[in-house]
């Protein structure tokens, strides 16, 4: 039997409260605002309890692998597309193959991660292998201030200006130079301000803070500014040994969430303030959306067979522009980037086939990183780990991933400041968890 111990009474209180705020919020201010934009709103009482079902099957998977270290940003993940893909499919319509599906991929993924025994040595100090640091300190410095020459003097920070700002600037923002950008967003700026945050150096802090919004604001790109408050959620929870063997970030993430959505839903009743109610939109409900629109549009139209990627000399692609582009013309936008997570591309590339065959390629590289994890402090590999994952499952297809969003770079950067490469791992005095 399952012993409740990270999803306490507290917990499973907040996740029914998010739960039930999304399918309030579905049906009260994303459908009526949104409707425009392809949410419809067709409520079925059995998907409502299938829906439920699978969030409470959600809390007995993510719990029974809660030793392992990947559980942190799985979690997040369970809240980002589980839940509002619950309420997607019980609401507004979707097509039960692309829920099903995603349930079944996810809890895959979870069911199938090894059970490790994290090390106290991993939170005793912060070891980075010799030039590492400086090695992406200096890429980074390097990536901005092309960025800021680039720009000749324009930058932006209102959050209402950056997409004219990134049109007028797409040029210098795309190719390999937006490869690089992806990289210093992802990755290393998540890792020079973690590590600045373990160390508890306020001028370094300070220095990755200010990074990173110059970054934002001559890049123009809203993801870069994620780093900062994900980076010190992990850090105030997940700092310690006994932080880590606590609900506390379960309970401050959920509780998070619950106000920023409800403060959504209240701004746009009293002030007509519709830019927070967008970005929850954006951030929870559109990838549902998305996912159902790739699988019927693939149940119909010719797999891709990764004509896009790395089998283009081998297969003929059957689009003028993007498959991001062409699905966005087909809902009706035709400057929208409509992209998806791994799961609907991978059935966009080869049907249940492909996305098989990613489920397989997450195991393995789910098995790789526990293995690794073990012996890195959990702070400096939630925060490397976040956006590549999330952008995986959210918004990406799998081998775009890998180089595009700097998944590879995340896991180089884990294995240098890992005791196993440091040759600290095996201590005889160092305690593990039973």
């Amino acid at each position: 039997m399952i012993k409740f111990k990270f999803f306490t009474v507290k917990v499973l209180i907040l996740l029914a409260l998010y739960k039930l705020l999304l399918d309030f919020g579905y049906m009260n201010y994303v459908y009526p605002v949104f409707s425009y934009s392809g949410f419809d709103l067709d409520f079925n009482l059995l998907r409502y309890v299938y829906g439920w079902l699978m969030v409470v099957f959600g809390i007995f998977a993510l719990e029974r692998k809660s030793r392992n270290s990947l559980i942190y940003i799985l979690f997040v993940v369970y809240l980002s597309l589980i839940l509002p893909s619950s309420t997607y499919y019980a609401m507004g319509g979707g097509n039960g193959a692309s829920y099903w599906t995603n349930c079944a991929a996810f809890f895959t993924v979870v069911l199938c991660l090894p059970t490790v025994k994290l090390t106290r040595q991993a939170f005793s100090s912060v070891k980075v292998v010799p030039g590492v640091m400086l090695a992406v300190f200096v890429f980074y410095i390097a990536c901005l201030g092309y960025s800021m020459l680039s720009a000749q003097g324009a930058y932006v920070v209102n959050f209402a200006d950056v997409y004219s700002y990134r049109a007028e600037h797409l040029e210098r923002l795309r190719g390999v130079f937006g490869y690089f950008i992806n990289w210093c967003m992802k990755v290393i700026a998540p890792f020079m301000l973690s590590i600045a945050l373990i160390r508890r150096s306020t001028s370094a802090i300070v220095s990755a803070v200010i990074l990173i919004l110059a970054l934002y604001a001559f890049s123009g790109h809203k993801s870069a500014l994620v780093t900062i408050p994900l980076c010190f959620v992990f850090f105030f929870f997940l700092k310690d040994y006994a932080s880590w063997r606590s609900d506390k970030f379960f309970v401050a993430f959920l509780a998070s969430l619950i106000v920023l959505v409800g403060s959504s839903y209240l701004l746009f009743d009293y002030f007509e303030y519709v830019t927070p109610l967008s970005l929850v939109r954006r951030a929870l409900f559109l990838p549902a959306y998305l996912n159902v629109v790739y699988f019927d549009y693939f149940s119909v139209v010719d797999f891709v067979y990764w004509a896009n990627s790395f089998l283009a000399s081998f297969v003929q692609y059957q689009f003028y522009g993007s498959v991001a582009h062409e699905i966005g013309a087909h809902i009706g936008h035709a400057e929208m980037w409509a992209n998806t997570g791994f799961i609907a591309s991978g059935f966009m590339q080869a049907g249940y086939w492909g996305v098989a065959l990613y489920a397989v390629v997450m195991l393995v590289l789910n098995y790789f990183i526990s293995k690794v994890a073990v012996a890195v402090h959990p702070v400096i590999l939630n925060s490397l780990i976040a956006m590549p994952y999330l952008t995986l499952f959210i918004s990406s297809d799998l081998p775009t991933t890998f180089l595009t969003h700097g998944f590879v770079l995340s896991v180089v950067l884990l294995l240098s400041c890992s005791h196993l490469i440091n040759g600290n791992a095996r201590l005889p005095d160092c305690p593990t968890v039973e």
